[in-house]
C-alpha cells in the first residue's frame, strides 16, 4: 500500500477516537479520488456507533430509532488528510465549496452526482437519512471537519484558521440551529498525542457468586451489574464489547425472529441466565 493511504487511514484511525472501526469499515468509509469534492472519507455516528449503510437506524420509524433516548448523540466525521509536512489553504477551499450542499437537507442529491462522485454522496446521504428520521428524538448533532497532515502547529498561519473558519459558519448555516461545528487541524504533535488515546476503557463485572463445575467458572451476575458492565459512564452501550460474533440488538428482523423462536423451543439449551435479585434492596 502506498505511504499515502497508509497515512490516509492512520488518520482516520485517530480522528475518529473513540470510535473503534474495523479493517472494513475503514474501507468503506474512504471516498477519495477524482470528483469527492476534498473529502478522503466521511463517518455517521449515533452514540458513538458507527451507522452503515445497512443499518436500521436508516429505516424510517424503526424499532432502532424507537430505542433511542431523547437527545442521543448524532455525529458527522469527515476527514481529509495530506501525508505532508506543510499546510495548505486550498484545501478548506475545496471543502467550502462542496460540504454545505453535500450536508444540506434542501440539496438535490441526484443532481450533485453529477459533479460529485457517488460514493461520497451515499455516505452523505447515511447522515442526512439520519437527521431526518430521527428529528423526533431531537438528536445533539455535531460536525467534525478535521484536516490531517504532518505539518507543525506552528507552521498554521491566520489566514489558514480563517479559512477553516469560513467553512464551520458555512456548515452551520445550512444545520439545525442547535447544531455544533468543529473545524480541526491535526497536525504532527495532535496526531502524536491522539496515538496515545486508548479506544476503549477496563470495564468491570461484578459476580454475585461463582461456581466452579468441572474446572469452569459460572458467574452469577444481577442485571444491573451486567448493564453497568456493557455501558459507560453516560449509559451508552460498549461496542468494544460486542466483537462480530456477538449481536446486540438491532429492531425486528430475520435473524433476531429465528433466534427468538430458537430460545422459545421447549428441548432448546438455555445459553445465559441472568438473575433480577440481590441487588434489589441493596443502598
Amino acid at each position: 500500500m502506498h505511504d499515502d493511504k497508509v497515512f490516509e487511514r492512520f488518520a482516520v484511525v485517530q480522528c475518529l477516537k473513540p470510535v473503534d472501526l474495523g479493517f472494513d469499515e475503514i474501507e468503506d468509509g474512504i471516498v477519495d479520488g477524482t470528483t469527492d469534492g476534498g473529502v478522503d472519507a466521511v463517518f455517521t455516528t449515533v452514540n458513538d456507533m458507527l451507522v452503515e449503510p445497512d443499518s436500521p437506524f436508516l429505516e424510517a420509524n424503526s424499532d432502532a430509532i424507537a430505542g433511542l433516548s431523547r437527545n442521543f448523540d448524532l455525529r458527522l466525521h469527515i476527514v481529509q488528510s495530506k501525508n505532508q509536512t506543510s499546510w495548505a489553504e486550498s484545501v478548506w477551499e475545496k471543502l467550502l465549496s462542496a460540504l454545505p450542499e453535500l450536508i444540506s437537507l434542501e440539496s438535490d442529491f441526484d443532481e450533485i452526482r453529477g459533479r460529485v462522485k457517488s460514493e461520497v454522496v451515499d455516505r452523505f446521504d447515511i447522515f442526512r437519512s439520519l437527521l431526518l428520521n430521527t428529528a423526533s428524538r431531537f438528536p445533539l448533532v455535531t460536525v467534525r471537519v478535521f484536516y490531517v497532515s504532518k505539518g507543525i502547529a506552528a507552521n498554521r498561519t491566520k489566514s489558514l484558521t480563517a479559512k477553516a473558519t469560513k467553512v464551520g459558519e458555512a456548515l452551520q448555516s445550512v444545520l439545525p440551529s442547535k447544531a455544533s461545528v468543529e473545524t480541526v487541524h491535526v497536525g504532527v504533535e495532535e496526531l502524536y498525542e491522539r496515538t496515545g488515546w486508548a479506544i476503549s476503557k477496563p470495564a468491570t463485572l461484578r459476580f454475585r457468586d461463582l461456581v466452579e463445575v468441572d474446572g469452569a467458572v459460572l458467574g452469577v451476575a444481577t442485571i444491573q451489574s451486567f448493564l453497568e458492565f456493557i455501558r459507560d459512564e453516560f449509559g451508552v452501550l460498549r461496542q468494544d464489547i460486542f466483537d462480530a460474533n456477538v449481536r446486540d440488538y438491532e429492531g425486528k428482523n430475520a435473524v433476531n425472529g429465528s433466534i427468538l423462536a430458537t430460545l422459545s423451543e421447549p428441548e432448546a439449551t438455555p445459553l445465559l441466565v441472568a438473575e433480577q435479585r440481590g441487588d434489589r434492596d441493596r443502598g
